[in-house]
């Protein structure tokens, strides 16, 4: 069951990154197609707990939630995205996803009571590996700036203390995950609203609101799996197998059916993903 829910969770994430792409690259604009997703997610959220009889306030997970909220609207929807509009897309990408460097140091310090077989740490290394090779798979689209330097060390940051504080409710508020979610998503609406206001943008459109909504309903299912596999399975699993899976999926995706050149990066950093993936759940 619980290595079924990680399928679900892959297919998920693997369904979010080109919806978002689709729009951003066709006129969509990153705060008004973020506020569009943090109000659905919001909106989701409360209808599953009070259906599913769970509490919307913790004030473990509700506060971990508030820094989870800040660093969506804040560090993804504003500084990640200026830095994918500034610099090179591939490392852009990689270093917004290594923070889940974060969560996986937190656990082998202050959670883990047992020794990782070195199997387990060669499994990591090639997944965080084929990740910067899927990364570098197309060649960078424009140069790197001081200003893309400085943004991204910001981002990376804040996707560090997002997963963290994800991975921390876990074990401080195990059952308290619509808390966890209605917290972050209220926290990005009210940020994301204020900056939309500041900036004086036009209401969102059509494609912002569809993709948003589909991106919000989404993740407030996803974000739940994400909690309780936490759980089950460690985040040295999770976090790498989450991410690099859904890149592998849509590369080769792209490959067999839209027809794109995978190349010898394209092909050996998928190798390198699906191995590692591999290792990683065979030996937890």
């Amino acid at each position: 069951m619980d290595y079924f829910l990680l399928v679900c969770l892959i297919l998920i994430n693997a369904s979010i990154w080109p919806v978002n792409r689709w729009v951003l690259r066709n006129g969509g604009r990153s705060v008004p197609l973020g506020l569009c997703i943090s109000f659905s997610g919001v909106l989701t959220s409360l209808i599953l707990a009070a259906v599913l009889k769970y509490k919307i306030f913790s004030p473990v997970a509700s506060g971990l939630g508030v820094v989870t909220g800040i660093a969506l609207s804040v560090g993804f929807c504003v500084v990640i995205l200026r830095c994918l509009k500034i610099g090179p897309a591939g490392p852009t990408t990689v270093m917004n996803n290594l923070g889940a460097l974060w969560p996986i140091i937190i656990e082998m310090v202050f959670f883990s009571d047992r020794k990782m077989p070195l199997l387990f740490y060669f499994g990591l290394l090639i997944t965080f590996l084929s990740m910067i090779l899927l990364s570098v798979n197309k060649d960078p689209d424009s140069e790197i700036s001081r200003e893309w330097v400085i943004l991204i060390i910001i981002g990376w940051l804040f996707s560090g203390a997002s997963m963290s504080s994800q991975f921390l409710s876990t074990r401080y508020a195990p059952g308290d995950f619509f808390a966890f979610t209605i917290s972050c998503y209220f926290v990005a609406t009210m940020i994301l609203l204020v900056i939309q206001l500041v900036n004086r943008n036009a209401l969102p459109k059509k494609k912002e609101i569809i993709a948003g909504a589909y991106t919000g309903t989404i993740s407030s299912i996803s974000i739940p799996i994400t909690y309780y596999l936490l759980n089950k399975i460690s985040a040295s699993v999770i976090y790498p197998v989450t991410i690099v899976a859904p890149a592998v999926l849509i590369l080769l995706i792209s490959f067999l059916f839209l027809k794109e050149k995978l190349g010898m990066k394209g092909w050996t950093a998928s190798l390198m993903g699906i191995t590692g993936i591999l290792v990683l759940t065979i030996i937890k």
